[in-house]
């Protein structure tokens, strides 16, 4: 109970319990061992007092082997192996107290009742009980077992020696027993507890796998500290390492040597047989079953765990088990070939049928190790396209079939050129619609088979290029019959594999895809769906970015499928970031906002689909406001580099002002964020549209009012005033000082003289980046412009603050004075704002940066001009004699004239 919860409190009970209760739950469990043991040995005869007590053994042994098992993983997180005094005495038990040989007598025993019916009966006579419920409780207490000598095997695997030729012995019995009796318990019912003995089969099979491909047992390997554990509970070092190590791969070599290996091989080779529930399964549901071969694991199913024994026999012993596997496989295909193959479908699939699939299944498997050991051309050539040119129909025929389409995605690379043509059209044949009365399961092989040609490395466009859009549609087409997301998963995954290698020619088959994903996210409703909706999100984000920054395009074929792809994405994406949606908004919205992000940036034409998407952003921001942010933003900012007038006469009526009311002076978003939610205001503000500015009128009043109230900031805080006040004077340059004051400082003079003195007063903190030296620039016109309009209404304001604006302005002037300071410092500016540099968004950027009237005004005709407006309005003589008297000013009135 404890175990399966997570909560903090609860592991720290668990912890606890286990120390204080595991002395005394492992006297249990050895003496129940023992007991049980000796009440089920054959000199023993159990009179009727004694059988309850039989059942009730065997019930308390496979719990206190769980509840065991549970403290052995989660009760001492904090020590490490040797330390912990609960593994160390396990251990030393399992080695000194004949623990292991009662231990491996209950588990042979739990084997003999699960797979030898006469055993079995003849041991519930003896005892007097029905052998079902003992066969039950024997086969949970040895998974439980086995579990614990996974993690400790795993864990010390050295220490773990002295007790691994009786376990390994074990878990090899229990695999036979399970292979030769899988036919008849796959699948039969509750009844009779097969799934028990196939999870035991399941633990035993993975054992042997990680004893293998222990690299502690390979005489080539580096060990660090491996320790053992004496009688007395001690843990050092026994001996030398490698001689340690030597020893425990002698033991393998000859556990695994000659016949031995051959027999055992031969096992794991009829391991990998179909069994009839899966055969059964195949024809009742194929696209279930498609769908379970591809999610089952090792440590799930017993197939998926021999496959892997299989791979790890091949890879530990190269040079026995490669040619013993090279015969096996000729066999079975020389037995298979003289049997045939049965006409018709009958539901059953032939001995010789599920062993010639099985050997192609082992020969796709170790295809790595078997390169250069094994004729890949004849094998190909001769067995593998017989079955696949073969005419037969039936049930055999398919299972055939589908092996030798797997088989040839597993040994693409083995696959000579001239052939790959003919293959490519032969797997979309099959793909395609035309073959829609053909098995799904063959189908689906087909596709991933020509997912495998495309992965392989030495895979060549040349040949696959003219072929590419006829495989989307035929991808698609599967997907329409697939009924479920983890059926149309498979073709998803395909096709990305295919974006990924054809990368820009993709645009050719666009339509293709677009219209029938369109189609089908139409109909896939309800949560169920949602890892297929992901992958396809997935994909589109892939099929952007291939064509948008493909360099083998030419820009209007290109900047077409752009275009296109808003145009077709535009409903589906819509559909993402629609919070009405509210299943699918949760995990679809923010993979869809970056597709939309990436298409905005990349296309050519402002399509209405795209411009109705900027209602939803309120709801992809509250989605996951620390996530979305950078993505909103951007795609603020897309749009109104694409369209500024179409965008910004949205605002006054939109709901993405209140976006930037959550961004800008709110004091749990990060400074850095809030300068780039200022940035992306004033870039919006370029558009000079009257709505815009209307609509972030009171955003702006509230800023400027906290600009002129609080002092200079310290250094953290500086930017964010340097961005707040850059935003100000971007609104009276744009919008000109009466209509900008109007909706920033409202009426009179007082407001505008504050912010005059909020700029100069900041002015010694904006630093000298690229970005800030033109700001500087854009201070000074403001101020110009202040100067020149609103303090010429009072000569002491004015006399005030005139020689401190001038003196700003020289220092502006020495540093963007010329052209050439000024190109520099929007070269470097447009260089630090990073992204693709060749892409439309990086452009519309670079252009609208070129093309701002401020940066390209020439400062001192702006002097010129401001000095002389004020001489018109103020008393005459005024602007000379405050030149005159202040010796900073002196060099400038020669400078003017």
């Amino acid at each position: 109970e404890l175990s399966s919860r997570r909560l903090p409190a609860h592991r720290r009970q668990l912890e606890t319990l286990a120390q204080e209760a595991v002395a005394g739950m492992h006297q249990l469990w050895t003496d129940t061992a023992r007991e049980l043991s000796e009440s089920l040995a054959p000199q023993v005869r159990s009179d009727q007092a004694r059988l309850e007590g039989v059942l009730q053994g065997a019930e308390i042994f496979a719990t206190c082997s769980k509840v065991l098992q549970i403290m052995m993983i989660y009760g001492w997180p904090q020590e490490s192996f040797e330390s912990a005094a609960y593994p160390r005495r396990f251990l030393e038990d399992l080695r000194s107290s004949g623990i292991q040989d009662k231990l491996l007598e209950l588990a042979r025993r739990a084997l003999a009742l699960g797979f030898d019916e006469p055993l079995a009966q003849r041991s519930a006579a003896h005892v007097g009980i029905d052998v079902l419920p003992l066969r039950v409780s024997l086969i949970k207490a040895n998974r439980a077992v086995f579990r614990t000598i996974n993690e400790i095997q795993q864990l010390k695997s050295l220490a773990f020696l002295p007790l691994l030729p009786g376990f390994l012995e074990h878990a090899i019995a229990a695999f036979r027993y399970f292979v030769q009796a899988r036919p008849s318990f796959i699948n039969q019912g509750a009844s009779s507890n097969a799934s028990f003995d196939e999870k035991l089969a399941v633990l035993c099979t993975n054992f042997i796998s990680g004893v293998l491909d222990c690299r502690e047992y390979k005489s080539d390997a580096s060990v660090g500290d491996q320790r053992v554990i004496t009688a007395q509970g001690d843990v050092h070092l026994a001996g030398n390492v490698q001689d340690i190590q030597a020893q425990a791969n002698q033991m393998l070599l000859e556990l695994f040597s000659g016949e031995r290996l051959q027999s055992f091989l031969g096992s794991v080779l009829e391991s990998l047989v179909l069994s009839p529930g899966e055969v059964e399964e195949w024809i009742e549901n194929p696209e279930d079953y498609a769908v379970r071969e591809e999610e089952l694991t090792a440590s799930l199913a017993f197939r998926p765990a021999a496959e892997s024994l299989l791979t790890t026999m091949v890879d530990r012993f190269p040079e026995q088990a490669v040619p013993m596997l090279v015969r096996l496989v000729e066999g079975a295909e020389q037995l298979a070939s003289a049997s045939g193959v049965a006409a018709g479908d009958a539901g059953v699939v032939s001995p010789p049928v599920a062993r010639r699939e099985a050997a192609f299944l082992a020969v796709g498997l170790c295809a790595y190790d078997l390169h250069g050991k094994f004729p890949f051309q004849d094998f190909l050539r001769g067995p593998v396209f017989t079955v696949l040119g073969s005419s037969s129909a039936g049930l055999e025929h398919d299972v055939l079939r589908r092996r030798s389409l797997w088989l040839i995605g597993c040994i693409a690379s083995e696959i000579e050129k001239d052939l790959q043509p003919a293959l490519y059209d032969f797997l979309i044949g099959l793909v395609e619609s035309a073959n829609e009365q053909a098995d799904l399961v063959v189908r689906t092989t087909a596709a991933r088979s020509l997912q495998g040609m495309v992965d392989s490395w030495d895979f060549e466009i040349a040949n696959f290029a003219s072929r590419c859009d006829r495989s989307v549609r035929a991808l698609m087409q599967l997907s329409r019959s697939c009924e479920t997301s983890a059926g149309r998963l498979i073709q998803v995954s395909a096709l990305k594999s295919i974006v990924e290698r054809v990368q820009g020619q993709i645009i050719e088959s666009l339509e293709s895809m677009l219209v029938p994903i369109n189609e089908l996210w139409g109909q896939a409703k309800g949560s169920e769906w949602s890892l297929w909706q992901m992958a396809v999100l997935e994909l589109l984000s892939n099929v952007v970015e291939a064509i948008g920054t493909s360099a083998s395009l030419a820009a209007a074929p290109r900047d077409a499928s752009i275009n296109q792809l808003a145009r077709l994405l535009g409903p589906l994406i819509a559909t993402c970031v629609d919070r009405r949606n509210s299943e699918e908004f949760v995990y679809l919205c923010e993979p869809a906002a970056a597709i939309w992000c990436a298409i905005v940036k990349s296309a050519t034409e402002y399509t209405s689909e795209l411009h109705a998407l900027l209602s939803a952003l309120p709801d992809v921001l509250r989605a996951n406001e620390s996530e979305m942010f950078s993505t909103v933003l951007e795609i603020i900012e897309a749009h109104a580099l694409f369209a500024a007038d179409k965008v910004a006469s949205d605002f006054g009526s939109s709901s993405i002002v209140p976006i930037f009311d959550s961004f800008i002076q709110r004091d749990v978003i990060k400074v850095k964020d809030e300068c780039r939610a200022v940035r992306t205001v004033e870039l919006v503000l370029r558009s000079r549209s009257e709505a815009a500015l209307g609509a972030f009128g009171p955003l702006l009043r509230r800023v400027a009012e906290h600009c002129c109230s609080t002092p200079c900031p310290d250094e953290s805080l500086s930017k964010l005033h340097v961005a707040y006040l850059s935003l100000i004077a971007r609104a009276f340059y744009e919008f000109g000082t009466e209509r900008a004051a109007l909706h920033i400082t409202g009426e009179g003079a007082q407001g505008q003289v504050m912010l005059v003195d909020a700029w100069i007063r900041h002015f010694s903190t904006i630093g000298s980046s690229p970005l800030n030296s033109l700001r500087s620039k854009l201070w000074v016109l403001v101020l110009c412009q202040q100067l020149a309009g609103v303090l010429t209404t009072d000569i002491n304001a004015f006399q005030a603050r005139f020689p401190l604006v001038l003196n700003i302005w020289a220092d502006v002037h020495s540093t963007l004075g010329s052209e050439s300071q000024l190109r520099a410092a929007q070269s470097q500016l447009i260089e630090a704002q990073g992204g693709d540099p060749k892409s439309h968004f990086a452009q519309r950027k670079r252009d609208l940066q070129l093309a701002d009237e401020a940066f390209a005004a020439d400062l001192v005709q702006v002097l010129r001009t401001t000095i002389q407006t004020c001489q018109t309005r103020l008393p005459e003589g005024a602007i000379p004699q405050l030149m005159q008297s202040d010796p900073s000013l002196q060099g400038l009135t020669r400078f003017l004239q």
